[in-house]
């Protein structure tokens, strides 16, 4: 079955500070969102699509990236949208409809190639697979202005990649038109009636967003070498 993976690199980065968007930050001397997609080129055949969505305004960054990083220049480009939701829609549109595509954030370079295969596995059988693991923090849940208690037993932090079947996915996203409170593409998938299937995600498959999630993803990466 045909695997593909579609890349969201879109965000300003305004939590992160400074002059340069996060995905384009180092780690460990390498670009986030480069080695975000090196996890997918490391585990997807060479003949599978790899599609990363950026601001236009980016692409001379990228075409940098290439220079530097050749086999990148077998990545495709697509122009994101105004919104995370209408980004992976225009993306989704170089992808066929055969097979699986997984949807992943740029920021989360530290996802493994088990994670990404067990994916994939899961989706083809069960038409998606999403990564989630427990909440380990006590959770309040703010009710009328006051902080109410809340299980945390019942809670899961939702990860990426998100896989799905194709065809499905991109129904969904052509289906649904209110992109109100949509913070992720299986919200898109289960609004149309589509059964979200998940399964234990890696939590060290962090979502670089703040400067302290850069040096704990520094830290991560130490530690593997070590």
């Amino acid at each position: 079955m045909n695997r593909s993976v579609l890349i969201v690199a879109g965000g300003q980065g305004k939590r992160m500070g400074g002059d340069v968007p996060k995905q384009f930050m180092l780690l460990d001397g390498k670009p986030i969102l480069v080695r975000t997609i090196d996890k997918f080129i490391e585990t997807l055949h060479e003949e599978s699509k790899i599609v990363v969505v950026l601001p236009r305004e980016y692409f001379a960054i990228w075409e940098k990236f290439c220079s530097h990083y050749p086999y990148l220049k077998r990545v495709i480009v697509s122009e994101g949208g105004r919104s995370r939701f209408h980004s992976v829609k225009k993306g989704l549109k170089h992808i066929s409809l055969a097979g699986v595509v997984a949807i992943h954030d740029g920021v989360r370079p530290l996802v493994s190639s088990k994670l990404i295969s067990q994916a994939y596995k899961m989706a083809e059988t069960h038409k998606s697979a999403i990564p989630a693991i427990e909440m380990i923090d006590s959770i309040r849940c703010l009710k009328n202005g006051e902080l109410q208690v809340f299980d945390r037993t019942q809670l899961r932090a939702i990860q990426t990649p998100q896989v799905f079947n194709n065809k499905l996915i991109q129904e969904a996203y052509a289906t649904v038109q209110d992109s109100k409170f949509i913070t992720d593409d299986t919200m898109v998938f289960e609004r149309v009636g589509n059964t979200a299937y998940f399964f234990e995600g890696e939590r060290s498959n962090i979502k670089i967003t703040t400067p302290f999630d850069l040096l704990l993803a520094e830290a991560i990466i130490k530690s593997s070498k070590d």
